[in-house]
């Protein structure tokens, strides 16, 4: 069962929520939740509340997992950062655990990593006036527009930078990507 307990703060109002899952090899059965035995709470002073406490090591033991699985089937993980609003111990612990790309959907998280030696995955269809930033930040783009191509074409040229894209074509749901095949032959 899901753990969740509310810590009182010192003489405050202030509340503290610990939640903790753990997946990995070393995790106390697959997929369970940890028991107050298993959560460290640090004692913080003047900490914002609700904040949000992360194992790194079970970061890690489930990144090493998830990339050998991945791996035994030809599959390369992307490392999404999304949860943490991109911080860096996290894209660190992901890192440490052998992964070589991290992903986000926002370009002003990719840049509090910049300086992490991994390729940066922008998670969105970029936006045509963000496109410097975007070459800047992100080594890799989701793309399925003609004139967004041709933006982040001239970013890349302007920055003396390889920016690689992935094109997107829509199986259906309509959400993102190119619906017409030829369109997409046709960027690709």
């Amino acid at each position: 069962k899901p753990h969740a307990h509310h810590q009182s703060g010192d003489g405050g109002d202030a509340r503290r929520l610990t939640h903790t899952i753990a997946t990995g090899p070393n995790a106390p059965g697959a997929g369970a939740f940890l028991t107050r035995a298993h959560v460290r709470r640090p004692i913080m002073r003047n900490q914002d509340f609700p904040c949000l406490f992360v194992n790194l090591s079970v970061i890690r033991d489930n990144t090493r997992t998830l990339i050998a699985l991945c791996r035994q089937h030809g599959v390369e993980p992307v490392g999404v950062n999304k949860l943490s609003c991109e911080a860096a111990n996290v894209a660190r612990a992901m890192i440490d655990a052998g992964i070589s790309t991290i992903a986000d959907s926002r370009i002003q998280n990719l840049k509090k990593i910049a300086d992490l030696p991994v390729d940066k995955l922008l998670l969105r269809l970029p936006q045509i006036s963000l496109a410097h930033d975007i070459v800047a930040y992100a080594d890799i783009s989701l793309n399925s527009e003609e004139h967004t191509l041709q933006a982040l074409s001239a970013a890349a040229i302007a920055q003396n930078k390889t920016h690689r894209v992935i094109l997107m074509h829509d199986l259906g749901d309509l959400r993102e990507g190119c619906v017409d095949p030829l369109e997409t032959r046709r960027l690709a």
